[in-house]
């Protein structure tokens, strides 16, 4: 029989036997189940907080050509308030010409009706009529657009129905990639790559150490019963305590070692 030709390796089967991927296989792995996932966690967003929330929404108002004074409605989340403000004033002078003083804050931490319909509520009875309302999301904007038509009719006040609800874009972005996941991942991943960089150093010397995992589960259970009592110790005492304990621990692992048990070769 004539000898079978071995069939001829197309790209993608070329570079699988290639010594770069036979190195560097699994960082090419992980790029691509990152790609999968960003992609599969694509999605409309409007949920624009901090100074990218602010621009948007002075450009939302610049784009309706407001001149005046205009009222801003629940801001979240509240730890970014300030820097939504601050860029939404900075933008709208810029845009519109309009002195930061001008912008008036109604706030809270939700959307939710009730809780808008207050605040709408206050922003009316205000001693100026405001040449727009501005919501944080499209979703506010949209319930603040069914209630306002209300609170004119109660308040005699016809003309508040036409004051424009304004709101930033809708945008779209992947969830996976964005600020508030990664540095989940990275604050939860922060303990395994601080002991994986030591144990890289223990295999390059040709070491191996199994104890790392129980070591850090005994550190966490002792700092967690420090921090429960009422020694009233700072964080860099509770690290201190820690350091001690993994450096006592770590100290008798050497003897351990060293006792030979039965069958071992």
């Amino acid at each position: 029989m004539p000898p079978v030709k071995p069939a001829k390796l197309g790209l993608l089967g070329q570079f699988i036997r290639s010594s770069v991927f036979q190195n560097y296989g699994m960082v090419f792995i992980l790029i691509l189940l990152g790609g999968v996932v960003s992609v599969a966690t694509w999605e409309p967003w409007d949920f624009h907080a901090g100074r990218k929330g602010g621009r948007l929404a002075a450009e939302a108002v610049a784009a309706e050509g407001v001149k005046g004074e205009v009222f801003l409605l629940a801001i979240a989340p509240p730890d970014r308030e300030r820097e939504y403000i601050d860029a939404f004033a900075a933008f709208q002078e810029k845009a519109t010409g309009v002195r930061t003083a001008e912008a008036r804050v109604f706030t809270d931490m939700t959307e939710a009706p009730r809780q808008l319909r207050l605040l709408l509520n206050q922003a009316v009875t205000a001693e100026a009529t405001p040449a727009a309302l501005v919501c944080f999301t499209q979703s506010g904007a949209q319930r603040a657009r069914e209630i306002l038509p209300q609170l004119a009719t109660a308040l005699a006040r016809p003309g508040l129905a036409q004051v424009p609800i304004l709101s930033p874009p809708m945008t779209s972005r992947s969830i996976f990639l964005s600020y508030d996941n990664i540095m989940t991942v990275v604050r939860q991943s922060a303990l395994t790559a601080i002991m994986a960089v030591g144990m890289t150093m223990v295999i390059i010397t040709g070491g191996i150490d199994l104890s790392v995992g129980s070591l850090l589960a005994l550190i966490g259970v002792i700092c967690a019963l420090v921090l429960k009592s009422d020694y009233g110790i700072p964080w860099w005492g509770l690290a201190l305590v820690g350091w001690l304990v993994f450096t006592v621990a770590g100290s008798r692992t050497p003897r351990v070692a060293a006792l030979r048990l039965p069958g071992a070769p």
